[in-house]
C-alpha cells in the first residue's frame, strides 16, 4: 500500500474530513459519537470515497487482477472510515454520559458501510463512462442520498432507509434511534449489493466489452428496482395499502375516510368521527377554506404499532399534501385538531408539501397551536403569558427567522408562535396573516414591520391575566430542547430499555438498568425510574435516601415537583407522615398544575389516617378506587373525581354505574368543584352521553372567578352543542366498511 501522506488526493480528502469533524464534535447533537455523527459522516465517507476511488481508477493499471485491485482500492480508503471513529471516540471520552459501546455500534452500522457504497457508485461511474465518470458519480451520489425521501412524500410513512446514512428517522420526537435487526439487516443487504456490484464492475472493466457491461447495469439496476418493490413486504417501507391493511378498520364520513386499529372500541370511534367532523366544521370556517377533496385519519392503537408502521411513536403527523394526518388513538382529544388544521391550510400553502413557505415552522406550528387554543387546558395566551412574565422570553422576531423555532424548548416555541399568531388573527383577520403563510412580507401584508407588530403583542401579553405562579412557569418550561442535550438519543434507548423491562414485571432487572444510566447521567427518567423499581421490590427506604441525594439537583426544572410529590408519598411509606404532609401541603401552594393541586389534596385528606394513606400508595387500581369513593360518601370530595374517572375507566366500570354517584349531586362554588365538573362533562362526552355532557359543562361554567379556565369551558361548551345538534345525523350518515 502507498504511502498515505504520499497521496496527495487522500491526504487532502482526510485533511478536509478532520476538519469537518471538528465543525461537528463542536455542535449541539454531532458533539459525541451518536446517531447524528454517525449519519453525517455516512454522507461524507460516500462523497470523499467515491472521489478516491475515480482518481485511483484512473492511475492504475487495468491489467491488475479484480481482488488484487480491490484490496488495494480499500486499503487506501481505510482511513476515510477509521479517521471519524477515533476523532468521535477520543470526544466521548470526555463526555460523562455516554455510551462507547453504542456510538461504535451506530457508527459501524451507519458509517462504515457508506466507504463500500461510495466506492461501488464510483466504479459504476466509471464504468459507464471514464470520461464523465466524476459527473456520473455525482449523480448517481445525489440520487442515492435523496431519492428515498420520495418514501416520505408518496408513502404515509416519515423515516426511511439509506445506502448513504443507513437510516433517517424522520422526526427528533422520538429520542430513540435503535440498531435493530431490520437495520442492521438492510446494511448488510448494502454490503451485498455494493460490495458484488463493484466487484463485477470492476472484472468487466477490466474486459471492455460493451455486451456484459449493458447486462450488468441492467441487471443492477433490475436488483434495485426489485428490492425497492420489496421494500413493503419487507419492511423497508411503509405504503397506504400496506398501513390501511394492518390497520384494519375503515369507515367513511361527509368529510374523512378513517382507518383504524380495528381493536379500538366501536363506541370509541364513533366518539373519533364526531371529533373529526366537529373540528373539520370549526377549522375550515375560521380560516375561510373548503377543501374540494376528502381528509384521511390514520389512527393507531398505541405508540409501538405507529411506531412500526409511521416511524414515529410519540409525535402525531399531518402530510397537508396527501390529505392525511395520523394519530395515535390514546392521543386524539389532544391532537386531532391541531392536525387537522395543518390538512386544512393546505389550501392556502405554498412549496411541494402544501405548507408555509420557505418552510418556516413557526408559521406552520404557531397557526395550529392558534387555532387549537388549547395548550394543557389553558388557553394560548395564558401559556404565554405565564412564559413572558416569569422570564421564559426571547425575541419573536428570531422565532420567525430560519430554524430558530427548533433552538429553544419545543413547548415555548409552540406556545409563543402560537399566542403571536392567533393575535394576529384577533386584532387583523385571518386573510393578512394567509398572506403571510403563502410567502408574503410582514410588512406588506400589515402595513408596518414585524417588529412593530411584535411590539403590539408584547404590550397584550405583558399585561394579560390571570397570572399564573413562578412554580407553573418552571413546570411547563424548565426543560432543555433536545439539541441542547447530551447523549439524547443513547439515554433515551436505554431508558425505553428499563421501561420495558418495569412494565414486564421485571423489577430487579430495570433497577440495575435505571441505576447504572442514573450513575452516568442527571436523566430524570433514569432516576424516577430507579425509584419506582426500588419501591415495587419494597426498598422504599433506599429509594427515599436516593431520592433525597439527588431531588437538588432538578430544582428549577419541570421535574422537580413530581419528584417532590414522590418524596412525600416515600416519606408516608416509611412512616415519617408528618413529614409527608408539610409536602403535601408545600405542593399545594405552589399552584404548579390543575394535577398536582388535586393530587396533594386527595393526600392532605388521606394523611389524616396514617394507615389509609399507605394502603392508597401501596395499593391496586382498585383498591384506590374504592379508598377515593369512601372519600365522597358522606359528602362530594372534588378533588377526587379527576383520578376517579382514570381508575373508572382502568377497570372498565360501565359508564351509567360510575355516573349515578354524581349526576345531580354536584354544587359548584369554587375552582375544584367547577373543574370536577368540567372532568365529568369530558367524561360523558368521551361516552356519547351529550346530555350529560352539557348539565355538567353548565354547572362548571357557574364558576366565573378566572377568566382564562372560563375561556375553556367556554370552548368545550361550543362542542358539546355541536354534537347534541348534529351527532346522531353525522353518525346516521356514516358508512361502516
Amino acid at each position: 500500500m502507498k504511502s498515505i501522506f504520499n497521496n496527495k488526493i487522500l491526504t487532502l480528502e482526510l485533511t478536509l474530513l478532520l476538519l469537518c469533524n471538528v465543525v461537528l464534535l463542536n455542535l449541539p447533537l454531532t458533539n459525541i459519537l451518536g446517531y447524528e455523527y454517525s449519519a453525517i459522516n455516512g454522507i461524507l465517507i460516500t462523497l470523499l470515497g467515491g472521489i478516491y476511488t475515480l482518481s485511483f481508477l484512473k492511475k492504475n493499471s487495468s491489467e491488475k487482477e479484480t481482488w488484487a485491485l480491490l484490496k488495494e482500492l480499500f486499503q487506501n480508503l481505510l482511513p476515510l472510515a477509521v479517521l471519524p471513529l477515533l476523532m468521535g471516540l477520543a470526544a466521548s471520552l470526555f463526555v460523562r454520559n455516554c455510551s462507547l459501546t453504542e456510538g461504535v455500534l451506530y457508527y459501524l452500522v451507519l458509517s462504515v458501510p457508506s466507504l463500500i457504497v461510495g466506492a461501488c457508485l464510483a466504479i459504476t461511474g466509471f464504468l459507464i463512462s471514464s470520461r464523465f465518470s466524476y459527473l456520473l458519480f455525482t449523480v448517481a451520489f445525489l440520487l442515492a442520498l435523496f431519492l428515498p425521501l420520495l418514501y416520505i412524500y408518496f408513502n404515509p410513512q416519515i423515516y426511511f432507509f439509506n445506502p448513504v446514512i443507513g437510516y433517517f428517522p424522520g422526526t427528533i420526537y422520538d429520542e430513540a434511534v435503535e440498531i435493530d435487526f431490520k437495520l442492521i439487516s438492510y446494511r448488510l443487504l448494502n454490503i451485498l449489493y455494493f460490495a458484488s456490484s463493484a466487484y463485477f464492475a470492476l472484472r468487466i472493466i477490466r474486459q471492455s466489452k460493451f455486451a456484459p457491461k449493458a447486462i450488468f447495469l441492467a441487471a443492477l439496476l433490475a436488483a434495485a428496482v426489485i428490492f425497492i418493490l420489496l421494500g413493503d413486504t419487507l419492511g423497508y417501507s411503509t405504503s397506504r395499502s400496506r398501513m390501511v391493511s394492518e390497520l384494519g378498520g375503515h369507515v367513511s364520513t361527509e368529510h374523512f375516510e378513517i382507518y383504524y386499529d380495528s381493536r379500538i372500541a366501536r363506541k370509541d370511534i364513533e366518539s373519533i368521527i364526531l371529533h373529526n367532523e366537529y373540528y373539520y366544521e370549526v377549522v375550515s370556517t375560521a380560516l375561510k377554506v373548503s377543501p374540494s377533496e376528502k381528509l384521511t385519519t390514520f389512527l393507531f392503537f398505541d405508540s409501538k404499532e405507529k411506531k412500526k408502521l409511521l416511524g414515529s411513536a410519540n409525535a402525531d403527523v399531518a402530510k397537508p399534501w396527501r390529505y392525511e394526518l395520523y394519530i395515535n388513538y390514546g392521543n386524539y382529544e389532544q391532537t386531532l385538531q391541531h392536525e387537522i388544521v395543518h390538512l386544512l391550510s393546505k389550501e392556502f400553502g405554498v412549496t411541494p408539501f402544501k405548507i408555509s413557505a420557505g418552510f418556516n415552522p413557526s408559521l406552520l406550528e404557531g397557526l395550529a397551536v392558534a387555532m387549537e387554543d388549547n395548550f394543557g387546558e389553558h388557553t394560548v395566551h395564558y401559556m404565554a403569558s405565564l412564559a413572558y412574565n416569569n422570564g421564559f422570553r426571547f425575541p419573536i422576531e428570531r422565532l420567525f427567522q430560519g430554524l430558530n423555532f427548533f433552538g429553544e424548548l419545543s413547548s415555548l416555541s409552540y406556545v409563543y408562535a402560537g399566542s403571536f399568531i392567533k393575535f394576529l388573527i384577533e386584532n387583523y383577520g385571518v386573510e393578512k396573516l394567509k398572506e403571510v403563510y403563502r410567502g408574503g412580507d410582514f410588512s406588506t401584508a400589515y402595513g408596518k414591520p414585524l417588529g412593530a407588530l411584535v411590539g403590539e403583542y408584547y404590550s397584550f401579553i405583558a399585561s394579560y391575566k390571570p397570572l399564573g405562579s413562578p412554580d407553573e412557569a418552571i413546570y411547563y418550561y424548565g426543560r432543555k430542547p433536545i439539541f441542547k442535550k447530551v447523549c439524547a438519543r443513547f439515554l433515551a434507548e436505554n431508558i425505553d430499555r428499563a421501561w420495558n423491562l418495569y412494565n414486564s414485571g421485571k423489577y430487579q432487572d430495570s433497577e440495575v438498568l435505571f441505576r447504572r444510566l442514573l450513575n452516568y447521567s442527571e436523566s430524570y427518567q433514569a432516576l424516577l425510574g430507579y425509584v419506582t423499581s426500588l419501591r415495587k421490590t419494597d426498598k422504599t427506604h433506599e429509594a427515599l435516601k436516593v431520592l433525597r441525594e439527588n431531588l437538588d439537583k432538578y430544582t428549577k426544572t419541570s421535574y422537580y415537583y413530581n419528584l417532590e410529590l414522590l418524596t412525600a408519598d416515600l416519606s408516608a411509606l416509611n412512616k415519617n407522615y408528618l413529614a409527608a404532609d408539610s409536602i403535601y401541603r408545600r405542593i399545594s401552594l405552589q399552584r404548579v398544575s390543575r394535577e398536582f393541586d388535586y393530587l396533594s389534596q386527595i393526600r392532605m385528606e388521606l394523611v389524616r389516617d396514617t394507615s389509609l394513606i399507605r394502603k392508597y400508595l401501596k395499593g391496586s387500581d382498585f383498591d384506590k378506587y374504592t379508598i377515593l369513593k369512601a372519600m365522597n360518601s358522606d359528602s362530594i370530595s372534588y378533588s377526587t373525581i379527576p383520578v376517579l374517572i382514570g381508575l373508572s375507566e382502568k377497570l372498565e366500570e360501565s359508564y351509567p354505574e360510575f355516573m349515578k354517584s354524581w349526576i345531580g349531586k354536584l354544587k359548584v362554588s369554587s375552582f375544584p368543584s367547577s373543574y370536577a365538573a368540567f372532568r365529568l362533562s369530558d367524561y360523558a362526552l368521551r361516552n356519547l352521553a351529550f346530555q350529560d355532557s352539557r348539565v355538567f359543562l353548565t354547572s362548571a361554567l357557574s364558576y366565573k372567578s378566572d377568566s382564562d379556565f372560563s375561556e375553556v369551558l367556554r370552548l368545550q361548551l361550543k362542542r358539546i352543542n355541536w354534537f347534541l345538534n348534529f351527532g346522531e345525523m353525522t353518525l346516521s350518515g356514516v358508512k361502516w366498511q
